[in-house]
């Protein structure tokens, strides 16, 4: 099967066998990270990303979303914006390379020169990989993508791993990030064959404007609300605070980009083909989304009822401050796992207009949030504040989405949530009865905790008739056909 030919399913498992392969080495690398650095180091390095991020997000103006989503783009004209991209890199590097001095002042580090400093090079090759990256899922490269991530990610936690053992502390988080970023682009570079043009044109530019101003307006705003509790904790707590919550902050994550990304990067180059059906968009959407749904509300139970056995498993018993900050941050699980899909819809049906909306009502709730868990001096205050802050973007998200962008009953939509309502409650009255269990092994109990969730999980979509949503994961021939319904293939089902 060529890979320009692959349908979302199989794109899908493509990006199953690279992601999940990449969370065993993660998982494994930071648990012998987590022994090797201190939550100070963590907290340093959390701040130093927040800008790094930043400065990418600057760089990339919205850029890749508009090659994927133009079609009518020429080989000169990838030529005339990779080129851009390489003149604002080196600007975003010096200016970056400036800002070290301000962010050693605000946080009263001297440490923060160096680190700057060095790091200013990840913002320059990322900013030259906007371009290469882009194409490569728009011509649907997803199996080359995948085998690049898992060994170059693989790489970069072994120098990591090598570097902590010996003492360098965030110096090995430095390295990492440095490696990640150059390999990538060398990667990236020789398999697109991408020529940098001196004297380039702008009006390749003009073809991506109207779509990419939107996508980056919303991807900046979006970038500084979703980070601000990192830039005030790390201000005005301490850095080895900011360390535990971002460590509880980072594992959150594992699930909702590892579960949920396995599918959304693949939906804007495939679905942006049909951009002008929105009713083969939705139909292709609800099924994702039901599937997003039933997994999310799964572990966002596993992840509150088991928090202190993750943390202990995977970080260690040192980190122990950071379990009900895990708690409360897996309550909001379910709802980004969903929300975090809404994206990629947005922009395959090029209503990156619609989406800015969105996030112009959400932030200031966002911020208001952050900033009385900040003003708490508490991480659990704030952990809490900000799972809140994406239920309730989880709402916002959606009305924009189906109300405005599908122009579709939000409540019919909302209904649809019933069953993992259900689901969730019979996962919640099981683990408050079995509460008084008492395990001496961190592994057993974890395991009993996950046996008691996935048995009642079983029960309540057997109960609720959400199994056929998993069929789109399954050839044909395996289907399921019991449990009281037969699954009928439709021609827009998902390949």
């Amino acid at each position: 099967m060529k890979e320009k030919e692959l349908s979302i399913k199989s794109a899908a498992m493509i990006n199953v066998i690279a992601r999940y392969s990449n969370i065993v080495i993660q998982i494994v690398a930071n648990a012998l990270l987590a022994r090797l650095l201190s939550a100070e180091d963590y907290g340093i390095m959390a701040i130093v990303q927040v800008f790094i991020g930043f400065f990418i997000l600057l760089s990339d103006m919205g850029i890749g979303a508009g090659i994927i989503q133009n079609k009518t783009l020429t080989s000169e004209d990838n030529n005339s914006i990779f080129s851009l991209t390489v003149y604002i890199g080196f600007i975003l590097m010096i200016l970056f390379l400036l800002l070290s001095f301000p962010i050693a002042w605000f946080y009263n580090n001297d440490v923060f020169v160096p680190i700057v400093s060095l790091l200013s090079l990840t913002v320059l090759f990322a900013t030259v990989n906007i371009v290469p990256n882009a194409l490569l899922m728009k011509r649907k490269r997803f199996k080359l993508v995948g085998i690049r991530t898992v060994a170059i990610s693989g790489l970069s936690l072994l120098v990591c791993i090598s570097l902590a053992y010996f003492g360098l502390a965030y110096y090995a988080l430095v390295a990492q990030s440095l490696f990640m970023s150059i390999v990538t682009f060398m990667f990236n570079i020789s398999s697109t064959r991408l020529k940098f043009i001196a004297n380039f044109k702008l009006n390749a530019i003009n073809k991506i404007f109207g779509f990419s101003a939107y996508d980056f307006g919303f991807n900046m705003i979006n970038y500084f609300a979703r980070n601000m509790d990192s830039i005030l904790t790390g201000k005005f707590i301490s850095s080895a605070a900011l360390g535990f919550y971002s460590r509880a902050y980072n594992l959150m994550l594992y699930p909702v980009i590892n579960l949920t990304h396995v599918i959304t990067p693949i939906l804007h180059p495939i679905l942006s083909e049909h951009q002008d059906n929105k009713e083969y968009i939705y139909e292709k959407y609800i099924k994702i989304y039901k599937l997003l749904s039933l997994l999310g509300v799964f572990v966002s139970v596993v992840c509150y009822f088991a928090a202190s056995e993750l943390i202990n498993i995977i970080y260690g018993p040192k980190w122990n401050e950071v379990v009900p900050c895990m708690a409360a941050l897996g309550v909001s699980i379910w709802f980004q796992m969903t929300a975090s899909s809404c994206g990629s819809i947005y922009r395959s049906l090029g209503s990156t207009n619609i989406m800015f909306r969105s996030v112009m009502l959400y932030v200031p709730i966002q911020l208001v949030m952050i900033i009385v868990g900040v003003w708490s001096q508490n991480i659990v205050t704030l952990s809490w504040s900000v799972s809140m802050s994406f239920v309730i973007k989880f709402f916002i998200e959606y009305f924009y989405l189906i109300g405005k962008a599908f122009k579709k009953s939000v409540i019919r939509f909302l209904i649809l949530n019933v069953p993992e309502i259900i689901i969730a409650l019979l996962m919640i009255g099981a683990m408050i009865l079995f509460r008084n269990m008492q395990w001496n092994n961190i592994y057993l109990s974890f395991l009993n905790k996950f046996l008691i969730c996935f048995t009642m999980y079983l029960i309540g979509m057997l109960v609720t008739r959400q199994l056929k949503y998993f069929n789109i994961l399954i050839p044909a021939k395996f289907r399921v056909k019991s449990f009281g319904f037969r699954m009928k293939r439709k021609a827009t089902d998902i390949n």
